[in-house]
């Protein structure tokens, strides 16, 4: 940095960013401020949301209906209001929450949808988990018995090679070929 001819520092510009404007929801869980519910139905944000104890302590304590402000959020988090605004932002975004303005104070409101959403692609994974245990399962039960192969291989004349293992990879192998 060059000094100018007093002899001080030029002073550089400060940037702020501006305030972020409150989401307003309209009751049916549409957007109606620029964020919203994920895209596409990716339940990463709502997951990655939840995954905080404070935020999920908000999430309880506002799954009773009731709509809230944030100091009656605040009470018993030992956050102060803005941590506390910080979390139900991010809440906000997952769609988890929303958040209605009443003059000068915010009131914000649980969202169930997303939850419903969550809960739906876990049973999604759950089944295709479910499948692939039973294709497992299945696999496992229908392969040949070790022992029978062992004696089918050592009654065909060749001599046993080592471990029961190494005999169980022979003899499939062997069984690939054929």
């Amino acid at each position: 940095m060059s000094r100018d001819e007093s002899g001080a520092a030029p002073v550089r510009p400060t940037t702020r960013a501006a305030p972020r404007a409150l989401t307003r929801r309209a009751p049916d869980g549409g957007a109606g401020g620029g964020r919203g519910r994920p895209a596409g139905g990716d339940p990463a944000p709502i997951f990655a949301a939840l995954g905080d104890a404070t935020r999920l302590r908000l999430v309880t304590r506002l799954s009773d209906g009731e709509p809230r402000s944030i100091t009656q959020l605040t009470g018993g988090l030992g956050l102060t209001r803005q941590g506390v605004t910080k979390h139900l932002r991010v809440l906000e975004e997952a769609g988890l929450v929303s958040s209605i303005r009443a003059g000068r104070e915010s009131r914000f409101a649980f969202m169930p949808e997303p939850v419903a959403q969550a809960r739906s692609y876990l049973d999604t994974v759950s089944l295709q988990w479910d499948d692939a245990l039973g294709r497992l399962r299945h696999f496992v039960e229908s392969e040949p018995d070790p022992e029978q192969d062992r004696s089918a291989t050592a009654g065909a004349g060749r001599p046993a090679r080592g471990s029961g293992a190494a005999i169980s990879r022979a003899a499939r192998r062997e069984k690939k070929r054929r």
